[in-house]
């Protein structure tokens, strides 16, 4: 009776170890916004505008840009309520900032230092940055007179979205878009890219 009481002690604590894993592994899969919100392969047809239906909208824009030296990808989006084709800006919305970074080499002390400092988290060639914020969080940071270089660049790129969401139909001036057949993907790739960088860009109804 000993004997299973401690092996069934032994499973608990190992299935409790599991989860624990299992929920940190899949809080860092929310902190990443890198990668594609959806296939490519379900938008085939071609865009000449962009038509939001009431409802709720992600749109999410990876930015990648390659060195000699390192790759870094700047993922951003919006999570918000449209109404007539716009950005309800009466409700609530999420926006989120996500910068991966990775090097050639190991961080040296100092620069370390100074990534985290700006809110970076270093794990050995890899830098990576992950902010979250809600319609009154924004406010928030917008008034603070005491923000950080990184928190400005938030800033802008925030400022950017808002334009996108307030009127979708310029975007066509510097994407080329596909849709699917309910026109709830549009999936966007820059007219004129740079030499070593990509910009794709996703809208979907939630």
């Amino acid at each position: 009776m000993k004997k299973t009481t401690k092996i069934l002690g032994m499973l608990f604590v190992a299935a409790a170890l599991f989860m624990g894993c299992k929920q940190n592994a899949d809080e860092q899969a929310k902190q990443n916004i890198t990668g594609e919100l959806f296939s490519e392969d379900e938008t085939t047809v071609d865009a000449a505008s962009i038509s939001l239906a009431d409802g709720n909208w992600t749109i999410r824009l990876v930015q990648k840009e390659t060195s000699d030296d390192a790759e870094t990808t700047i993922a951003s989006e919006l999570i918000c309520v449209v109404k007539d084709g716009a950005i309800d800006e009466t409700k609530d919305f999420t926006f989120k900032f996500n910068i991966v970074k990775t090097g050639d080499r190991e961080a040296t002390a100092e620069e370390k230092a100074e990534a985290e400092s700006n809110g970076f988290t270093v794990e050995g060639t890899k830098a990576t940055l992950y902010k979250e914020y809600n319609t009154l969080q924004i406010a928030a940071l917008s008034a603070n007179t005491n923000r950080t270089g990184m928190e400005d660049e938030i800033l802008l790129m925030f400022s950017a979205f808002m334009s996108m969401a307030r009127t979708p139909s310029d975007l066509t001036y510097n994407y080329n878009f596909k849709t699917n057949s309910d026109n709830s993907k549009y999936f966007g790739t820059e007219k004129t890219p740079g030499p070593n960088s990509t910009e794709k860009l996703y809208i979907a109804k939630n």
